[in-house]
């Protein structure tokens, strides 16, 4: 599930009567301030990071939307367990754990 204190930066130019996506950066804006590139796929599937999935349900999800197989955006996991561990995301797990509170 997306954390508070984060934003997704967008830089569009206008091209052929439409705008496009030149650049995305997600950002840290609460403690430590940080930013990484973020492209189309993974902004899509930060925005289903709503806690109701599971993250193989967005791959999964993401794949049959763009008609291909999970395994070609499966990859895209480690990146998602990094932004956990950096804490743009966290787990139901978490959140209920007696940790959390």
């Amino acid at each position: 599930m997306l954390v508070p204190g984060h934003e997704l930066e967008q830089r569009l130019q206008a091209r052929d009567g439409d705008w496009l996506v030149q650049s995305a950066q997600l950002r840290q804006t609460a403690g430590f301030e940080f930013a990484g590139e973020a492209d189309r796929l993974m902004a899509i599937v930060l925005a289903g990071c709503d806690g109701r999935r599971t993250l193989g349900e967005l791959v999964n999800e993401l794949a049959r939307g763009l008609n291909t197989d999970p395994g070609i955006i499966s990859p895209c996991l480690d990146v998602f367990r990094r932004l956990l561990q950096m804490g743009f995301l966290t787990s139901e797990q978490r959140l209920n754990s007696p940790l959390a509170s």
